[in-house]
């Protein structure tokens, strides 16, 4: 986890920010207020479980956040738009980000309506690269697709064009206490995506909050 790796997203630094831009000015469009998130620093975390010595991430921050490792993920040092982000180590286009706001710094409450808006931010922003929506915020029952910190995570899913690849990004939102806590996953195509987002939801699914007690 020491070593940074920036060149693939160099364009999607300069997308975001210019994303930026579109917040409060499509309607209710908006997109994420980077300057507001919290930054986490990662490390890893040994804890002895029924005799074994486990291995985990803890992210330290306001608050610190202990999960699963999910394997072959190295820490981007230099991404500026999540409160931390990984990549493969072998395939760069696979990533996942958690990120941690205030709920009070969005321009609304949490929920479906916010999300949609927050889509519609993404849509301006990426309608260069062939943006497309694939799956949009809905309250449902029964199993929960993402769980973050123990809660049912609202999900969204989204594509677009990023050199020769179509990305797909999930991303899965919880409020909890105030704070806004999104995970957010990428893969360059379907299979490659489910089986990646799978390794991440079993991972978010052991996150808890650290505690010295």
């Amino acid at each position: 986890m020491r070593r940074s790796y920036t060149a693939p997203f160099s364009w999607l630094l300069l997308l975001s920010f210019s994303a930026g831009l579109f917040a409060g000015t499509e309607g209710d469009a908006f997109d994420l207020p980077y300057s507001q998130i919290e930054r986490y620093q990662p490390d890893f975390y040994s804890e002895t479980v029924e005799a074994m010595t486990m291995t985990r991430i803890r992210l330290s921050g306001r608050r610190d956040l202990i999960y699963d490792l999910v394997d072959f993920m190295q820490w981007h040092q230099e991404y500026q738009f999540a409160s931390v982000a990984f990549y493969h180590r072998i395939d760069p286009r696979m990533r996942y980000e958690v990120t941690s706001l205030p709920a009070n710094r969005l321009p609304m409450k949490f929920g479906v309506e916010l999300l949609e808006n927050y889509l519609r931010g993404r849509e301006a922003a990426l309608a260069e690269f062939d943006y497309e929506l694939l799956l949009a915020p809905e309250v449902s029952t029964g199993p929960a697709r993402f769980r973050i910190l123990g809660q049912r995570a609202l999900p969204i899913m989204y594509s677009f064009v990023r050199g020769d690849d179509r990305i797909i990004r999930g991303e899965n939102w919880v409020e909890i206490n105030g704070t806004v806590h999104i995970v957010a996953v990428e893969a360059h195509n379907e299979t490659v995506f489910r089986s990646f987002s799978e390794r991440v939801r079993l991972a978010m699914n052991s996150m808890r909050y650290y505690s010295e007690n």
